[in-house]
C-alpha cells in the first residue's frame, strides 16, 4: 500500500500544479489549492522517517524558520505578508523533509533507487502532454502579456520556470535507465522532454537542453564501445544534424538576430544580464537596500529580511520581477546565513556523493546522468531559481539528491564489509585528563591490550603525558589546557583540541569514539555531539558517577547519555545509579571493571629504603596510609576521629597523607588533628605526588585506609591491591564488590569512626594474617582486573556497535 501511494504522489505530483494553474488563469482564483494537496504530502512524508537524529534536525530547523517570521513582526522592515511568508517557509521545509524522506524510504527498502526515478521519468509524460497540446489552444502562452516579443507554450502550468526546471533535472535521468533497463521507451521520454523543454521557449531551457545533449551525446561516443551500428548511427546523427542545420539556416540566422536585437534593445549589450534575464539585478537591488540600513543591523548574520520584503524590494524596481528568482540568493536574503548554510550543506554533501559516484564508476553513463540531473538542479537554482523553494521541482531535485546520498553510503558500506575482514577496527579514544591527572597509567594499559587485540586504537591526550614506544598511536592534540591562563583561554584551547581530535579521527576512518568523563557539563556535551554530527559512534567510560547529582547536572548527563551508543561502569553500583537516577536503558550499559596497576608499579623497594626517602618516619612504625586527592567526600576526618582510640591500643604507628588538597582547606584537618593532641602521630605531605615517588609510599605503608563516604569505584583501592598492601575501606558497595571482608581485604562501616578504630587495632593485632590477605589482593587483582580481560570485554562491546 505505501509503495503505491508514494508511487502515485510521484507520478501525478504535476497535477497539483496543473490545478493551481487553471484556477488562476482560467476562473482567477489563487487561493493556493496545490499547496494545501502538499501539506497533507508533507505529513505523510514525515511518517517514513524513522531515524530520530533527522527528526530532530528537522524539529530545529522548522522551529527556526518560524521564529523568523516572528522576528520579521518584531523588527518590521519593509514590507510584509504574512501568508506568503509561511507559503514560502512551508516549501523550504518541504524540500528538507523529501530529501530526508526519500532516503528512508529507499534504506527501508519500500522502494528502489529505479523505482522512484522510473516514476519520476512517468510524471513528465503530464508535464509534456499539456505542454505539446498548448500550440492547439489547449495551454497557455509562456510570455504572454510580456514587454518583450518572446515565444512560448507552458501548457497547463502558471510558472513556466518551475516546469522548465522539472524538465532539465529529469531528462538525463532517461538515459540512466535506458542503460540500467535497456527499456527504449525511456528514449522515447527523452525526446518528449527536449520538444517540450524546447516549446516553452525559456533561455534555461534551451541552454540546458543544449548542454544535456551534447555532454550525453560525447559520453555515449567515448564510454560506449565502438560497433558498426554504433558507427551508422553516430554518422547519420551527424548528417542529419547538419542537414538540418543548413536547410533551416535562415530560420537559426533569424533568429540569432532577433535575439541580438533583444540583447542591444533591452540589456545595453550585457550578455550576463541577458542570459539571466536580469535576475542579477534582483541581488543588486537587495543588497543595496541592505546597505542602507543602520551599519550596525545586518539582518542576512540573523533571520533575513523575510521572503515578502525581499520580493517587495525587486517589485518595487521592476514590476515584471515577482520574487527575488534564483534560489541560492533568495535563500540568503529570505532565511539569513544560518538556513542558506544548511540548505547548501544539505545539498552540497549529497552533489559530492553524486560526483564521488561518477568518478568511481567513470565508464558507467548511468551515474554521469544522474550527476548531470544534480548539476542541472544546482546551476538552475543558483541561475535560473525556482527549485529550492519552488514546490513541483523541489520533490524531483530532492529525490535525486536523496538517490545520490543513499547509493554513495551503500557503496562505501560493501566496500567497508568487504574490508572488515582484512582490516582491524579503528578506534579513536579522546581523554584529555592523560599525564595531568594520572589517567595514563588507565589509558596506556587499556590502549596497549586492545591493540593486541587486532584492533588499531589512536589515543589523543594532553600535552602533559609522557609516552615512550607505545604499540599504538599517540596524539597529543590538547596542548596549554592547565595551567594558569584564564579559564576563556584554556576552553578555547580544549575546543581546539577537541576539533582536531574529531577531524583526525575521521581522516583515519575512526568509526567510535571513546571518552573517558570525570564530569557532566557543557563541555562533555559539546564532545557527545559534534561526535554524532560527524558520523562517529560514541563510547563513555563514565569514571566518576556522582559527580553529576553533587553539581546538579542531571539534565545534561540525561542527553549526554541519550546520544551515546554505549556506557561503561566499573561495577554494579555505578550501573545501578545510572539506570535509577539517570533513567539509562539497561541495553546500552556495559559493567567492565578498571583495570590493575601491576604493570606500571615497582615493588623492589623495601619499607626501610622507602621510609628513608620519605623522612620523618621511624622504622619501627606500623605505617597506615591515606594516599590521593584530599577532599571531603574522601573521609579524611573520620580516619583522623578514629587515631585517638586506636593509640590507647598501640601507640607504635605513623599516619601518612599524602595527596593533593581538592577544594578544601587542610587548616581544617590541621585543626581537627590539633585538638585530639596527635600530631606526632601524623605525617602530611599535602601536594601533588610525582610518579616517580608513589612507589615509595606504598612501599612504606603497611596498611592503606580508604575511609570513603561516598564513592562508586576507587583506582586507589586497585593501586594498593597491586603493591601487595592490606586495605581497610568504608562498607561501600562499589568496595564490596571488590573488597572480601577478612579475604583479600577489610572493611568497615561508612562514616562510623569508632568502628574504624575497632577494624585498625584488629588488624594491627593480627599481623601474622595480613601475608595471606595481601597476597589474596594482589592474586584477586591481577586475575580479576587483569588489562587483558578488561580489553577483550572492551572490544566486543565495540564490536556490538562497529
Amino acid at each position: 500500500m505505501k509503495k503505491k501511494i508514494i508511487a502515485s504522489i510521484l507520478i501525478f505530483y504535476p497535477i497539483l500544479d496543473i490545478i493551481y494553474g487553471i484556477d488562476k488563469n482560467i476562473f482567477g482564483i489563487s487561493a493556493p489549492i496545490n499547496q494545501v494537496l502538499r501539506g497533507f504530502i508533507l505529513i505523510y512524508l514525515i511518517t517514513f522517517i524513522k531515524n530520530k537524529k533527522q527528526l530532530v534536525i528537522i524539529s530545529i530547523f522548522s522551529f527556526f524558520m518560524f521564529l523568523g517570521e516572528i522576528y520579521y513582526q518584531l523588527v518590521r522592515i519593509g514590507s510584509h505578508s504574512i501568508s506568503s511568508d509561511v507559503n514560502y517557509v512551508f516549501k523550504i521545509i518541504f524540500f528538507v523533509v523529501s530529501i530526508y524522506a526519500i532516503e528512508n524510504i529507499i534504506k527501508q527498502k519500500i522502494l528502489k533507487a529505479e523505482d522512484i526515478l522510473k516514476y519520476m521519468i512517468w510524471s513528465t509524460y503530464i508535464i509534456s502532454i499539456s505542454i505539446l497540446i498548448s500550440p492547439f489552444g489547449l495551454g497557455f502562452k509562456t510570455y504572454a502579456g510580456a514587454p518583450i516579443e518572446r515565444f512560448g507554450y507552458k501548457g497547463l502550468f502558471d510558472i513556466q520556470n518551475g516546469i522548465t526546471a522539472t524538465l532539465l533535472i529529469v531528462a538525463p535521468l532517461c538515459i540512466y535507465m535506458f542503460y540500467k533497463t535497456g527499456l527504449k521507451r525511456y528514449l522515447v521520454n527523452y525526446l518528449l522532454i527536449l520538444s517540450s523543454l524546447s516549446i516553452i521557449g525559456t533561455r534555461s531551457g534551451l541552454i540546458g537542453l543544449i548542454l544535456i545533449v551534447a555532454i550525453q551525446m560525447i559520453a555515449y561516443v567515448f564510454i560506449t564501445k565502438w560497433t558498426k551500428l554504433k558507427v551508422i548511427l553516430f554518422t547519420s546523427l551527424v548528417l542529419v544534424v547538419v542537414a538540418a542545420l543548413f536547410l533551416s539556416k535562415n530560420l537559426l540566422f533569424n533568429y540569432i538576430q532577433k535575439q541580438i536585437q533583444i540583447l542591444n534593445d533591452n540589456w545595453k549589450g550585457n550578455w550576463y544580464s541577458f542570459l539571466l534575464s536580469n535576475r542579477n539585478l534582483q541581488v543588486m537591488w537587495t543588497q543595496q537596500y541592505i546597505n542602507s540600513l543602520p551599519g550596525w543591523f545586518n539582518p542576512i548574520l540573523l533571520f533575513g529580511l523575510s521572503y515578502s520584503t525581499v520580493n517587495w524590494i525587486v517589485h518595487q524596481h521592476y514590476s515584471g520581477f515577482m520574487s527575488m528568482e534564483m534560489d541560492f540568493y533568495g535563500v540568503l536574503y529570505n532565511s539569513g546565513i544560518w538556513v542558506f548554510t544548511f540548505i547548501t550543506c544539505m545539498i552540497l554533501i549529497r552533489a559530492i556523493a553524486s560526483f564521488r559516484l561518477m568518478i568511481k564508476f567513470w565508464m558507467d553513463p548511468k551515474f554521469l546522468s544522474a550527476f548531470l540531473s544534480v548539476f542541472i538542479g544546482i546551476v538552475h537554482s543558483f541561475y535560473g531559481g525556482h527549485v529550492i523553494y519552488e514546490a513541483l521541482p523541489s520533490l524531483y531535485f530532492a529525490c535525486i539528491l536523496s538517490i545520490s546520498k543513499v547509493q554513495w553510503v551503500a557503496l562505501k558500506n560493501v566496500t567497508s564489509n568487504k574490508n572488515q575482514s582484512n582490516k582491524e577496527m579503528r578506534i579513536s579514544m579522546i581523554e584529555p585528563v592523560g599525564g595531568h591527572g594520572g589517567m595514563n597509567y588507565y589509558d596506556f594499559n587499556l590502549c596497549k591490550e586492545i591493540k593486541r587485540l587486532d584492533t588499531t586504537v589512536t589515543l589523543f591526550t594532553c600535552d602533559e603525558t609522557v609516552s615512550e614506544n607505545e604499540n599504538f598511536a599517540i596524539n597529543k592534540t590538547f596542548k596549554k589546557i592547565y595551567g594558569n591562563d584564564s579559564s576563556i583561554i584554556r576552553g578555547l584551547r580544549f575546543l581546539k583540541g577537541l576539533s582536531k581530535s574529531i577531524i583526525y579521527s575521521k581522516r583515519d576512518h575512526a568509526k567510535i569514539i571513546h571518552y573517558h568523563f570525570f564530569k557532566y557539563t557543557v563541555i562533555e556535551l559539546i564532545c557527545v555531539i559534534i561526535a554524532k554530527i560527524s558520523g562517529h559512534k560514541v563510547v563513555v567510560t563514565a569514571h566518576d558517577i556522582e559527580s553529576f547529582s553533587k553539581q546538579g547536572n542531571l539534565f545534561l548527563t540525561k542527553v549526554i547519555y541519550h546520544f551515546s551508543d554505549r556506557i561503561i561502569v566499573h561495577n554494579n553500583s555505578s550501573k545501578n545509579e545510572l539506570i535509577g537516577k539517570v533513567h539509562v536503558a539497561d541495553s546500552k550499559i556495559r559493567i567492565i571493571p578498571h583495570g590493575n596497576y601491576i604493570n606500571n608499579i615497582n615493588t623492589e623497594i623495601s619499607k626501610e629504603d622507602a621510609l628513608n626517602k620519605i623522612g620523618n618516619v621511624s622504622k619501627n612504625d606500623f605505617i597506615i596510609l591515606f594516599f590521593g586527592q584530599i577532599k571531603e567526600v574522601k573521609g579524611l576526618d573520620i580516619l583522623i576521629n578514629s587515631i585517638p582510640y586506636v593509640l590507647k591500643h598501640n601507640k607504635q604507628l605513623k599516619v601518612i597523607v599524602a595527596g593533593k588538597v581538592w577544594k578544601n582547606d587542610i587548616d581544617k584537618y590541621l585543626q581537627q588533628i590539633k585538638i585530639n593532641n596527635i600530631d606526632e602521630y601524623f605525617l602530611l605531605n599535602v601536594h601533588y605526588i610525582p610518579d616517580n615517588e608513589v612507589d615509595y609510599y606504598f612501599a612504606a605503608a603497611d596498611l592503606v585506609v580508604l575511609p570513603y563516604k561516598k564513592i562508586y569505584q576507587s583506582g586507589v583501592l586497585l593501586n594498593a591491591m597491586s603493591y601487595k598492601k592490606v586495605v581497610l575501606a568504608s562498607d561501600l558497595p562499589g568496595m564490596k564488590e571488590i573488597i572480601n571482608d577478612g579475604d583479600n581485604g577489610y572493611t568497615f562501616k561508612a562514616e562510623d569512626y569508632e568502628d574504624l578504630a575497632n577494624k585498625l587495632v584488629y588488624i594491627m593485632n593480627n599481623k601474622e594474617k595480613m601475608k595471606l590477605v595481601e597476597n589474596n589482593a594482589y592474586n584477586f587483582v591481577k586475575s580479576k582486573h587483569s588489562w587483558e580481560i578488561i580489553a577483550q570485554a572492551t572490544v566486543q562491546m565495540y564490536k556490538e556497535i562497529y
